[in-house]
């Protein structure tokens, strides 16, 4: 379990069925609103301003963005089966990568 905290929300893990059946789930507390988000964390993200590949949240930015890191090769691939990708003025930085670059920071604002 991981919980961090931000001046806009808090992020937090937690695990449902300690002893049996564990299932893992991310947790977004909104400050503003008290709202709670939860989603199991096998679940996955897609920025839809970019449709840039899904991710797994690790935690939350300073400024509250969804943090998530992605190896370069999977980036290529999934740049393979989704060749749309490259029309995105957005994602062109992605033209540069290799297989063996250092891994994509992903930054989603929730």
């Amino acid at each position: 379990p991981y919980v961090s905290e931000n001046d806009k929300s808090i992020f937090f893990q937690c695990i449902k069925g300690l002893h049996e059946n564990k299932v893992l789930y991310n947790g977004i507390y909104n400050k503003e609103d008290g709202s709670i988000k939860m989603s199991k964390y096998d679940d996955k993200i897609t920025d839809d301003l970019t449709s840039f590949m899904p991710f797994k949240p690790l935690g939350i930015s300073s400024a509250g963005e969804y943090v998530g890191l992605v190896e370069a090769a999977d980036v290529l691939e999934w740049l393979e089966e989704n060749p749309e990708a490259e029309a995105n003025e957005k994602l062109n930085f992605l033209n540069q990568l290799a297989e063996d670059s250092n891994p994509v920071l992903i930054l989603v604002e929730p």
